[in-house]
């Protein structure tokens, strides 16, 4: 994928790769239930090829991927999930993989800005725990995902204290048969989880494989 990536990123300027971006972003408010997972692969990708080959870090390199472009991203990107009227594993899983994108993640202004206040990282994951209290699934997403974050990014985790509480304490409240149905029965939602998966670590990475496959 990276290669893929490299090769595609030869086509296209940091200025076009960046319009681009905030033409999605600009659409994710209104866009429809139907339409969130392609919308955020869109992110993802266009993401990717923005960092890549630039020490992943996006915003950083590139002067149309400024702090207030992620920050309309990661709102207009809550606004869309809370719409939607069931809580599906793929959408929810592109949602992590696309707004904590590993490029934008390791930005520590995107968890604590400069006056201590919060970055839209940090605004996103708070927001999104706190709706995930009433959602197995969005917990269990997010810990699976953040995981690996915290683990390639550990000076990110000074300022989620909190969240690393609510997590550790939250556990297996509610067995989610529909969880296990949709990674059974929907392709598009195991790939998804299956990214989320990926680790820095490998090991950890096979253990968490060999558990989506004994589900």
């Amino acid at each position: 994928m990276e290669v893929y990536s490299r090769n595609i990123h030869a086509y296209f300027s940091d200025s076009t790769l960046a319009a681009i971006f905030a033409d999605i972003v600009g659409s994710l408010e209104n866009a429809g239930e139907g339409s969130m997972s392609p919308m955020l692969r869109s992110v993802r990708l266009v993401m990717g090829l923005i960092s890549c080959g630039r020490m992943n870090e996006i915003t950083q390199f590139s002067s149309g991927v400024n702090y207030q472009l992620i920050m309309q991203l990661v709102q207009s990107s809550l606004i869309l999930h809370l719409s939607c009227n069931k809580r599906r594993v793929a959408p929810i899983a592109a949602l992590l993989s696309a707004i904590l994108h590993r490029s934008v993640f390791s930005v520590l202004s995107m968890h604590k800005t400069i006056d201590g206040g919060e970055g839209p990282l940090k605004w996103f994951i708070r927001k999104l725990l706190d709706e995930g209290v009433k959602s197995p699934r969005t917990i269990r997403l997010a810990a699976l995902h953040l995981t690996g974050l915290w683990l390639v990014n550990p000076k990110t985790i000074e300022f989620y204290i909190e969240e690393l509480k609510l997590l550790s304490l939250y556990g297996s409240v509610a067995f989610d048969e529909d969880f296990e149905a949709e990674l059974t029965e929907n392709l598009e939602a195991r790939s998804e989880v299956s990214l989320l998966a990926q680790s820095p670590d490998q090991e950890l990475t096979e253990v968490i494989e060999t558990l989506l496959i004994v589900l």
